[in-house]
């Protein structure tokens, strides 16, 4: 049976820091998947990274937000794939081709719940380390839908869309690496977690 095809839409805000474990992930979640990428920062070193044939880099001149929710509500629209993922450099769906090959087949969009993940450590480590994340809702992005249904309009900043796509049943984790440990400490504070909430969040994995 043939599997379903996957293209990734992402837009590169600044070094391009995150951007090999970004392509590894996606590319150990859904083999042979194409990538899109739109470059206003990444050094020559990281774009050597990306001379793959399964990668495509557009420049993308100055960034601003206007021209970002433009492109999230465009790149996609020729798209050819049975499933898109408009998400940015820093968000991991924690969701794989198996998952997909699984779903309803009436399903349009894929229902995510978001998380900034954490180190338990104030030492930087690998992402491929990080297994710990507190919710946050703010990151609850319809990231992944089927383009021929065009399922999804993206707001201002991406993170609010208009769908009217049948959603998944199933809600799948959205893992956010942008964040340092203390800065989402602060985070908590202003969205009303505790500071103990943080610790207790830290002795399970997600």
């Amino acid at each position: 049976m043939k599997k379903s095809t996957i293209e990734v839409y992402t837009v590169v805000k600044d070094d391009g820091t995150y951007l090999p474990f970004f392509i590894k992930h996606y590319k150990k979640a859904f083999p042979g998947c194409k990538f899109t990428i739109f470059n206003n920062g990444c050094t020559a070193q990281v774009l050597d990274l990306l001379k793959d044939p399964d990668c495509t880099v557009i420049s993308w001149g100055p960034y601003d937000e206007k021209k970002l929710q433009i492109t999230k509500n465009t790149c996609w629209q020729h798209s050819k794939a049975d499933w898109v993922i408009v998400c940015d450099i820093d968000e991991i769906a924690d969701i794989n081709i198996q998952d997909i090959e699984e779903l309803d087949h009436n399903v349009q969009v894929i229902n995510f719940q978001g998380y900034h993940m954490l180190s338990r450590s104030m030492k930087s480590i690998p992402l491929e380390d990080l297994t710990h994340g507190v919710i946050d809702n703010s990151y609850n992005k319809y990231i992944m839908f089927r383009p021929k249904f065009n399922a999804v309009v993206y707001q201002m900043g991406a993170h609010v869309a208009i769908t009217s796509g049948i959603k998944s049943k199933k809600i799948y984790k959205l893992l956010h690496y942008n964040q340092s440990y203390l800065e989402i400490i602060q985070i908590a504070k202003v969205r009303h977690f505790t500071y103990k909430n943080i610790h207790r969040v830290l002795e399970d994995k997600i």
